[in-house]
């Protein structure tokens, strides 16, 4: 009987036309996000991790087993409840069939179909590698074991997991809703506990995943590409713990479905009704009369909307999911106060962010799984024959069902809201005020439109379904591609982004950044969505022959003038609408990244030959400018003057230069003496069209000649396609993006190495070599300009305060308009910010001791006072470390201003443009507690910090620059950071933010795509120039010392502070810090700076020994002790002992605790010993004053490790006899 009844379950599951479905769909996918380039699922592949490397296969199958969720609920509802379904639970259950082959065989078949659906998409990456139009470099050697080694490993554990899960809860329960929102309630699990334990011990974690993911991404975090391709998934570490678990715990569920289950109809305890009974007399039929017309139409529809939302939201199922919801919000809450490392003050744009971000993905569980249930209410439970022989109108009853399930969503935001409301008063105390607005409009505009077009599309794919399960299937797959696969398609235009209706970013400062696009966009799918909802009226199924094909061949005769003139209107509306869209896009010069990447390749191929002919550039000496902001109307005019000068020594016979703009009808004025605009070369129309113009020197211009270039540039206000740079509050612009640039560069050239082999562009040219000369005489900010003189006025609408770098010289207002004007007291980098915003103004004065004290001022928006002293604060602290340590400052002021939207802050000469995200509301935590993060203290530090480099040192446009400007910074960050708050906080930072936090240097190398440069040759590498810098100079400091190593970055400063060219380069960072280290540290220094080094610490099996001695203790060490240098092509890693010419000969730390050092971050030793290793394998002693209770190799963690969970070990605990 078991094997018939299992024939019967497999076959029963893979008839379903739902089964099918899924599984075609999995299997294009497949194929899909194998084949083309574009689509990414969970790691991007390219020539240096491959498509089809072990690991990269390993976390792609681990991720799509995730959807064993939704496939598993689907067909536990389809075969362990089928009896309910079906009213064939007395029948069924009255046979001898024993339960244990009932309930086996269904779970086997949920099993089954689950993993079918699953390697459906296996396949379907395996085909895709043999397609004939993939990279070939992408892909390694086809290995048939890197496909079934996760597939056994995830899939298969997943399924069993997924398969007893659902069978228990069906089987408990016996509601087919529950189990449905059960899939919300595991992926609330899935992600809370992601979230709870990304702090937490890997261990923990790792076993908290039900699907594998956390525990493989624990395992291989750190593998460099050449590890990744080749290596399989480790099966006996993490992985293996919790594949047992959870396997395990699959079927220890279906040993208690077999052991709680009962057979018949569950008994349950019934209100006696004897009592109730009512004699009737005689019944008597009163006429009715019916009512036609919009009131009662109107009427039904009220009732029927009432009964369909009455009925979902007061189910067990729906006040379940309210919970669940409310429970994600609280997991999302606690991430965000103990987890996180940047915290951000409780706002109320913050808290309602939080609250329904997190439901973005349960949400679209409720559209399928409650949309659904809503559709075929009334024909799961019988009612439909009734229902349909009614005269009610087709529009009531779907207007009915889809407004209820909108009105449910909305249910379920207004939980999370009220929710997120309420913690904000239990947790700020009223020191955060509670804005309601804030709530409503970023609840309504933000997710509700959202929201509601999503679940209006769910509704009119489920009017095409022929039953219940295939109805979600295909709601579930519509919603998946249009919102996570259409948008990665190369040929993505915004007007496919289906009900991205909102009205953009949302600032307090500035409100909402795109309200034109919204208007719009509203119009567009709102005509769409009313047009489908017109066709679903007339496919909608009415009576027994419901088919769909029969319902289209009767679509026209249910056609009536008035919804023919909705559908007509709405039709029209979406398509004027898409017109006018399509067409302001066009103008606005929108281009898919298919057309910016061909546009790139051309743009390269045109620029090569006039970038290597190296043709000469005269220098801008002088800038003035006249920038008119006019908020109310969100325009400007920004106009002014260059001074250029011929400094080459040849004679300059033409020059480029690029308008802020590429609308060549704003362009107002771009005029150079001396010279012409060309516009009927060949070269000089080609250039034209990447907004590039060509001026010829009627006589060129001689060697030490200058020349003027007057500019004025009209800012329009936003157009729908053609944004504006100008906001209403908090306008912040530079001057590369309002003022004419000069000369040409390699900025917009294509350099993924994928994509650029993919258009035979060959290599990318990297910067210049350090040791380049002319590439001395050009800055990071470019080639145009050293240093400049500066002057500016700039003016805006009264109410407002318009900021620029310099003095401030002076201030008018007239009428409503405000004007003030600064300039430089002494010449600037070519690198300036302009800013207009109503400006609260918080001040303060640094006094210097050697009496020219620095004016301190914070622009803030009203309302964000929170960290302003905090701030000011830092600012002062900033001067105190870095005009000791580095020498002065140059300027007589300091501003600090805020601006909406972004997330970053930025240095220029004086001032300091701070984003409300990044520091003003920001929760900088409890300044005495280690394990707080002070970021907006940080950053505050960090962009002063470049008042001294980039500002001062200057670096050269060659490899490394960006280490030189940004790894400089972080260094003196470092110094200031460490004597404010000490040792822990500034360790707490730096291994959070740069080792092994999302950000950080171990992490951020595994995505390289291209090779990995040792640190002084990096070029842009956040991962590098921050994290690894930061890092770096930490074990530096400690290493030769911070007086050497600082003493060092001073000289550096006096040696080419403001000198102007030759700029400095990584190289003279090397040598200054080996010249002051001396030569015990050479070796360390380029280990550290000129190649990619890391070392394998750990302690060897033998027992650490203690043994008394004198007054102290003996500690002997078994020690292992290697270095390996990193391949900069795949990261391969090779021991120095395996290399000619290469010998071990290390700095190591030792670190004696009798506590452990974990929560203090290897601070409070008992004795710290510092020895030079020369053997892998080693045994070294030392006397120690008490006896350790924990050993830490590394304990600051000086050098760069990936593992550093075997640097720990602990004495035996008895002591060792002397004989």
């Amino acid at each position: 009987m078991f094997t018939q009844l299992l024939k019967f379950e497999l076959s029963l599951q893979m008839r379903q036309a739902g089964f099918w479905i899924a599984l075609a769909a999995m299997l294009i996918m497949g194929f899909l996000f194998s084949s083309f380039d574009f689509l990414v699922l969970s790691t991007e592949g390219g020539a240096k991790i491959k498509n089809n490397g072990a690991i990269p296969l390993a976390g792609t199958v681990s991720f799509i087993s995730i959807f064993s969720m939704f496939f598993g609920a689907v067909f536990a509802v389809a075969g362990v409840m089928r009896d309910d379904n079906h009213k064939m639970l007395e029948l069924v259950h009255s046979t001898p069939i024993k339960t244990w082959e009932m309930i086996s065989t269904r779970m086997m078949g949920v099993f089954n179909a689950t993993v079918l659906c699953l390697m459906a998409m296996v396949v379907g990456m395996m085909m895709g590698g043999f397609a004939p139009w993939v990279d070939d470099e992408t892909f390694g050697p086809f290995r048939i074991l890197y496909y079934l080694h996760p597939t056994f490993i995830f899939i298969f554990v997943n399924s069993l997991f997924v398969a007893g899960f659902y069978t228990s809860i069906a089987v408990f329960t016996r509601s087919k809703m529950l189990v449905y929102v059960s899939v919300v309630g595991l992926l609330a699990f899935y992600l809370s506990a992601g979230l709870v334990t990304s702090n937490a011990p890997e261990w923990l974690s790792s076993l908290l995943d039900p699907f594998g993911t956390t525990a493989l991404a624990n395992e291989v975090q750190f593998w460099p590409a050449a590890e990744q391709n080749t290596r399989l998934t480790p099966v006996l570490g993490y992985v293996g713990w919790n594949r047992l678990a959870w396997g395990g715990l699959g079927l220890g569920l279906f040993i208690a479905s077999y052991f709680f289950s009962s057979r018949g109809i569950v008994s349950r305890k019934t209100k006696s009704h004897k009592d109730d009974y009512v004699p009737t007399g005689k019944l008597e039929l009163l006429p009715i009369e019916p009512r036609f017309g919009l009131m009662p139409d109107l009427a039904s529809f009220w009732k029927r909307f009432k009964f369909e939302y009455a009925t979902t939201i007061k189910s067990t199922a729906f006040l379940i999911l309210i919970g669940i919801a409310i429970v994600i919000f609280g997991v999302a809450l606690a991430a965000s106060i103990y987890i996180t490392p940047q915290k951000q003050l409780f706002t109320s744009m913050r808290m309602v962010d939080l609250a329904l971000g997190s439901l973005f993905l349960p949400m679209i569980i409720v559209m399928v799984f409650f949309g659904g249930e809503i559709m075929w209410r009334d024909r799961v439970a019988g009612m439909h024959k009734i229902l349909d022989a009614t005269p009610v109108r087709d529009w009531v009853l779907l207007a009915a069902k889809w407004l209820s399930l909108v009105a449910a969503v909305f249910t379920v935001m207004a939980a999370g809201t009220v929710a997120s409301m309420i913690v904000q008063l239990g947790l700020t105390k009223g020191e955060v005020p509670m804005v309601g607005s804030t709530f409503f409009r970023i609840g309504l505009f933000s997710f509700g439109l959202l929201f509601t077009f999503q679940t209006l599309f769910a509704m009119f794919v489920q009017n095409f379904a022929p039953n219940r399960i295939f109805g979600m299937f295909a709601a579930a797959g519509a919603l998946v591609f249009v919102l996570f696969v259409l948008p990665q398609f190369p040929f993505f235009h915004p007007m496919m982004a289906y009900g991205a209706v909102g009205p953009g970013n949302y600032s307090e400062m500035a409100g909402f950044s795109s309200v034109l696009r919204a208007t719009w966009f509203g119009l567009y799918w709102a005509g769409l969505i009313l047009f489908l909802a017109v066709i679903s009226i007339w496919i909608w199924r009415r009576g027994l022959q419901a088919g769909l094909l029969l319902r289209l061949k009767g679509l026209f005769k249910r056609v009536t003038p008035i919804t023919g003139v909705v559908a007509g209107l709405a039709l029209a509306v979406f398509i004027g609408s898409g017109v006018h869209i399509y067409g302001a896009y066009k103008n606005g010069e929108f281009r898919n990244q298919k057309a910016q990447e061909k546009r790139a390749v051309a743009y390269e191929k045109l620029l090569k030959p006039l970038l290597e002919a190296k043709e000469p550039l005269p220098k801008i000496i002088a800038v003035e400018a006249d920038v008119q902001f006019y908020p109310s109307q969100q325009e400007a005019i920004v106009k002014g003057q260059y001074v250029l000068e011929n400094k080459t020594g040849k004679p300059i016979t033409r020059l480029f230069i690029s308008p802020p703009t590429g609308h060549e009808e704003d362009v107002l004025e771009l005029t150079l003496s001396g010279a012409r605009y060309d516009t009927d070369s060949q070269l000089s129309q080609d250039l034209a069209q990447y907004d590039r113009r060509v001026y010829i020197f009627d006589t060129p211009l001689a060697a030490g000649d200058t020349a003027t270039l007057n500019f004025e540039t009209f800012f329009h206000a936003p157009r729908l396609g053609d944004g504006s740079i100008i906001r209403k509050n908090g306008t912040f612009v530079n001057n590369f993006s309002t003022m004419p640039q000069i000369g040409l560069s390699d900025a917009g050239f294509l350099t993924n190495p994928d994509k650029r082999r993919k258009y035979e562009l060959g290599e990318r040219k990297k910067a210049a070599k350090r040791t380049d000369g002319a590439a001395r005489q050009r800055n990071l900010f470019g080639a145009a300009a050293d240093y400049v003189d500066f002057k500016a006025q700039v003016c805006t609408d009264a109410g407002q305060i318009p900021i620029a770098p310099g003095k401030f010289e002076g201030e008018t207002i007239e009428g409503d308009r405000v004007c003030r004007r600064y300039e430089a007291i002494n010449p600037i980098l070519n690198f300036f910010s302009f800013l207009s915003a109503d400006y609260q103004v918080a001040e303060d004065v640094w006094e210097n001791p050697n009496g020219e004290d620095v004016e301190l001022k914070i622009y803030f928006n009203e309302g964000h006072d929170y960290n302003v002293d905090l701030i000011l604060q830092a600012m002062k602290d900033a001067f105190d470390t870095y005009t000791v340590t580095y020498g002065p400052y140059q300027y007589a002021q300091l501003r600090v201003m805020e601006f909406p939207y972004q997330s970053f802050a930025q240095a220029f000469a004086g001032t300091v443009p701070f984003s409300e995200n990044i520091g003003f509301t920001m929760d900088p935590g409890d300044p005495d507690d280690n394990k707080d993060i002070d970021f907006a203290t940080y950053v505050t530090l960090h962009e002063i910090g470049h008042q001294w480099f980039a500002h001062q040192v200057v670096p050269a446009d060659t490899l490394g620059s960006s280490f030189v400007s940004e790894g400089l910074t972080e260094n003196a960050s470092i110094v200031a950071y460490r004597n404010k708050f000490g040792y822990q906080k500034m360790r707490r930072m730096l291994e959070t933010r740069s080792i092994e936090g999302v950000a950080g240097y171990l992490i951020g190398r595994t995505a390289e795509r291209d090779n990995e440069p040792p640190l002084a040759k990096s070029e842009g590498q956040q991962y590098l120039h921050y994290a690894k810098a930061s890092w770096v100079f930490w074990g530096l400091g400690y290493m030769i010392g911070e007086d050497t190593l600082q003493g060092a970055m001073r000289k550096l400063v006096e040696d080419y502070g403001g000198t102007g060219a030759p700029y400095v380069t990584s190289l003279d960072v090397v040598a200054y810090l080996k010249a002051a280290a001396g030569p015990d540290y050479e070796q360390l220094i380029d280990d550290y700076f000129e190649r990619i080094t890391f070392w394998d610490l750990k302690f060897r099996e033998e027992d650490i020994q203690v043994q008394a001695e004198g007054e102290g203790y003996r500690v002997t060490l078994p020690l292992y002790v290697d270095k390996k240098i990193a391949s900069e092509e795949d990261g391969e890693e090779t021991s120095v002992t395996e290399i000619d010419g290469e010998v071990l000969n290390e700095w190591l730390e030792i670190g004696f605790y009798t506590e452990d050092p974990k929560d203090k971050l290897g601070d409070d030793w008992m004795a710290l010993e510092r020895i030079r290793v020369s053997e892998k394998e080693s045994t070294v002693s030392f006397l120690v004053p008490e006896k350790p209770t924990h050993v830490l190799l590394d304990p600051r963690r000086l050098l760069i490790e990936r593992n550093v969970k075997d640097n720990v070990k602990s004495p035996r605990s008895k002591l060792v006899s002397a004989e």
